[in-house]
């Protein structure tokens, strides 16, 4: 019988952490950290951003200030700052126009 040895990754090593307490208390900061660093700073995380760390992190946990925490995590990383996509379209700049003296002209 060939026994095949596999390692865990970041993400199991949460779910492992959340199945014990589910609702994390304002204090366990140590919980907290770990779960933000996997969900959001460890290569397995994927810089997601904010929303979607917020989203994810919220099926498994929960915690008061979850949005604050997760959103002051975010803005510590240069990284995401620097490549976060902007929600401003660019605009054409305005042109001053001469209005037309008579129908269907320019």
């Amino acid at each position: 019988m060939l026994l095949t040895q596999t390692h865990a990754n970041a993400l199991s090593r949460v779910s492992s952490l959340v199945a014990k307490k589910g609702v994390i208390e304002e204090n366990d900061k140590e919980t907290k950290a770990t779960i933000l660093y996997e969900y959001h700073d460890s290569p397995v995380g994927g810089h997601r951003g904010m929303n979607k760390t917020c989203r994810e992190i919220g099926k498994k946990c929960e915690w008061p200030n979850m949005k604050r925490d997760i959103e002051n995590c975010v803005k510590k990383f240069p990284s995401c700052q620097v490549n976060k996509t902007s929600g401003l379209r660019p605009r054409e700049p305005m042109e001053i126009t001469t209005t037309a003296r008579n129908p269907f002209k320019k």
